[in-house]
């Protein structure tokens, strides 16, 4: 154990007693210049600051030298040995020492097209050349978390802007889709899939946590909102119907299915406005009233009705519960 002298006394003792408790750890205790609030305090002045908006992409606070890391991007042509501010600069502006990390580019958000591990449900699951279909929810079973998709989507390694998201584990079509419903699992070793879904158009970053599942029916004329590849972020999605079991043109049955009527405009009646192939996958859910969401179930498609509107359907995430009774989203 290492202590510093420039700490209280009660800090020694207490610290002390802590790896007193612990005797088969190393404990290393430094006494810094700066709180906690004021190295934020500087990052964020870094990050901010009008002068150097241009080349500071980032900042974090240091808390064993007591000052800030500060990320700058290299000028065109430069590198780490000429960097476009120097860290006495930056220091003098927010008062506490500052070390620089050299960064080439600025850091680019993920998008549906452009995501990164861990996975948002709503990203772009490519396969093939041109054909892709949409992240679902993250699932979790025997303490492994993998990504639901839809079942009908090909079984084989899915892609997102060049990078493995990951391949099938197991799918309930054709043979079991009249119990489990349209989906299937992809694993991976390499990739995770985080509790959030991508929220906005199809160019946007933006994302909503899911913070839990429906497991079961829901009510009839409850409001739906799904998120795709093709269509981003759709909402007016009415539930009309719950467990139902339907064929779609392909001699499969299946069930269960929450069927939805959409309403573009809140109150003109239903029409064909929803989502289009592509979406297939990507989550069905609702609000959970506190900024984030509850997810039902994935995208399964839709089937035309007279008079001009369509008929949408996802399957329910009771489903995957009767495929495996432990089945959660972490």
């Amino acid at each position: 154990m290492v202590l510093s002298a420039g700490l209280a006394d009660d800090m020694i003792d207490r610290v002390s007693e802590i790896g007193a408790l612990h005797p088969e750890l190393s404990l290393t205790v430094a006494d810094v210049g700066a709180s906690w609030p004021q190295l934020e305090g500087a990052a964020m002045a870094a990050v901010l600051s009008p002068e150097y908006a241009e080349v500071v992409t980032g900042a974090a606070p240091d808390v064993v030298k007591g000052g800030i890391l500060v990320d700058v991007i290299a000028a065109s042509g430069e590198d780490a040995s000429s960097p476009p501010v120097s860290a006495e600069q930056i220091e003098a502006a927010v008062g506490l020492p500052v070390e620089l990390r050299i960064v080439t580019q600025k850091a680019e958000r993920s998008t549906r097209t452009n995501d990164t591990s861990p996975y948002y449900g709503g990203a772009r699951l490519n396969y093939g050349t041109t054909g892709y279909c949409s992240a679902g929810v993250p699932i979790k079973t025997g303490g492994v978390t993998r990504l639901l998709t839809a079942g009908h989507c090909p079984t084989g390694i899915f892609t997102n802007n060049g990078t493995t998201v990951g391949m099938m584990y197991t799918t309930s079509l054709p043979g079991n889709a009249h119990i489990y419903g349209d989906f299937q699992l992809l694993g991976s070793t390499t990739s995770s899939y985080g509790s959030r879904v991508f929220s906005g158009v199809m160019s946007s970053s933006s994302s909503l946590a899911i913070t839990g599942g429906n497991w079961t029916n829901g009510s009839v004329g409850q409001a739906v909102c799904v998120s795709g590849a093709t269509t981003a972020q759709t909402c007016r999605y009415y539930a009309t119907n719950w467990g139902r079991i339907t064929d779609f043109n392909d001699g499969i049955m299946t069930y269960p299915l929450v069927e939805m009527r959409h309403d573009s405009t809140g109150g003109s009646g239903y029409d064909s406005n929803g989502f289009l192939p592509g979406d297939s996958g990507g989550p069905c859910y609702w609000s959970d009233g506190n900024g984030g969401v509850i997810a039902t179930g994935i995208v399964t498609g839709g089937l035309p009705n007279a008079g001009g509107t369509t008929a949408y359907f996802c399957s329910q995430l009771k489903g995957v519960r009767a495929w495996n009774s432990g089945a959660v989203i972490p």
